[in-house]
């Protein structure tokens, strides 16, 4: 934007919309890359699910779907849309999915962090120029992909500032570990953490006799823009590290323990046990003395959320914090030996501020230092998409509140 054309700091220049499967977010962005205003609405499957219960029937057919995920936009974003007629709209999530308004498609992996404008996905709004972020492919024997995590990575990496080598961590229904090196994406691996714990609590016997939680319509943090991420959300990440077998030790603690392979002197998992002296950073155990553990298939170590309920040594109610535990747990020690972390890498974790910590602290045990990015992640690299388009004046201030000075965190 040329000095001639460029408008004030203020003025509202691109709406902004992370469209998860449960729950969207839309901003309203100033010129110089200000948060004007914020608006929440429905993701994409409470959207089709009204307009399967209407009177017509479900929204099969892309035109149908285009239909119905207009109508959302206008009732939640209708005002600023008629405000200021011509301002471009930015997507990402599973909007783009093939069960969303347009079907973004993929970019193959290895590819840049930022989106060049020309792979940017145009989608029909009368009277607005509206684009979908593509997700990632990562092509293969077993490939894998995922779409809105990919802007959270850019996000996170315009965060942390210097550096050259980034692993991004995207805990969530479908935790995404995205590997960056020279501001190009190299790799990523998913995880079906989250699912895979609501899968075990609610319907398998390791869930009998436990507490269970109130079912919930809602989204519970900003991994729900991503490939079917909040499906099982809340019980995964939500209160279950907090819950303390005794002062010292809690049982998130000692399934984390358990899932690496660490024991206390008794043959049991202990949340004190330090990793061996001869163990790299970042690392499971090599080997399992007397009285120690060995890393074993999860689906071996899981089962002790049964086991030791029967033989007395586990309450009950501690029961979806060790399975939390051993779930996350089995996720770091998978997701670190696959990343080849160095002692220059800069490891972040993307997330609300609980989820987030519980992961840092989880890492820290295996003597990984991480950093935390806010949630607005997802806002962060939208921004950066749209200046790399020329719709935003350069060097954006994402998550900066133009009413106040105040950054939107501090806001929410």
């Amino acid at each position: 934007m040329s000095a001639s054309t460029r408008m004030s700091a203020d003025a509202p220049a691109l709406i902004a919309a992370d469209w998860g499967t449960t729950s969207c977010r839309f901003a309203l962005i100033g010129a110089g890359g200000t948060v004007l205003e914020r608006a929440t609405g429905r993701g994409i499957l409470p959207v089709l699910a009204d307009a399967a219960a209407g009177s017509d029937g479900p929204a099969a057919s892309a035109a149908e779907r285009a239909a119905v995920f207009e109508a959302e936009l206008r009732a939640q974003a209708g005002e600023w849309l008629a405000q200021t007629p011509g301002i471009p709209v930015l997507m990402c999530g599973m909007i783009g999915s093939n069960t969303g308004w347009v079907d973004a498609g993929y970019r193959e992996v290895p590819c840049e962090v930022v989106v060049d404008p020309a792979d940017l996905t145009p989608v029909p709004l009368p009277g607005h120029p509206a684009w979908i972020v593509p997700g990632l492919l990562l092509p293969g024997r077993a490939p894998d992909i995922m779409r809105g995590e990919e802007t959270q990575a850019l996000g996170a990496l315009l965060d942390a500032g210097d550096g050259a080598d980034h692993l991004v961590i995207a805990p969530g229904t479908h935790s995404k570990w995205v590997r960056l090196r020279a501001g190009r994406v190299t790799g990523f691996r998913s995880y079906l953490t989250g699912e895979l714990f609501t899968a075990l609590r609610e319907h398998t016997i390791i869930g009998h006799g436990i507490p269970q939680p109130p079912r919930a319509g809602g989204d519970t943090g900003p991994a729900a823009s991503g490939d079917g991420a909040g499906a099982g959300e809340q019980g995964a990440t939500g209160e279950v590290a907090a819950d303390e077998r005794t002062g010292e030790r809690s049982a998130f603690a000692e399934g984390l323990d358990h899932a690496h392979g660490v024991a206390g002197p008794t043959g049991r998992p202990d949340a004190g046990a330090e990793p061996p002296a001869t163990q790299t950073p970042g690392t499971a155990p090599a080997g399992a003395g007397p009285g120690e553990l060995s890393r074993a298939s999860l689906l071996h170590t899981v089962f002790s959320a049964r086991t030791r309920v029967v033989a007395g040594d586990l309450d009950p109610a501690a029961v979806p914090a060790y399975l939390s535990g051993l779930l996350i747990g089995d996720e770091i020690a998978d997701g670190l030996a696959a990343a080849d972390v160095g002692p220059d890498t800069v490891v972040t974790v993307i997330g609300s501020a609980d989820l987030a910590e519980r992961y840092r602290g989880a890492l820290a045990r295996t003597g990984i230092a991480a950093r935390v990015a806010g949630d607005d992640a997802t806002l962060r690299g939208l921004l950066a998409i749209a200046e790399a388009a020329g719709w935003l004046d350069p060097a954006p201030r994402p998550g900066h509140s133009a009413e106040d000075g105040h950054t939107a965190e501090e806001n929410a």
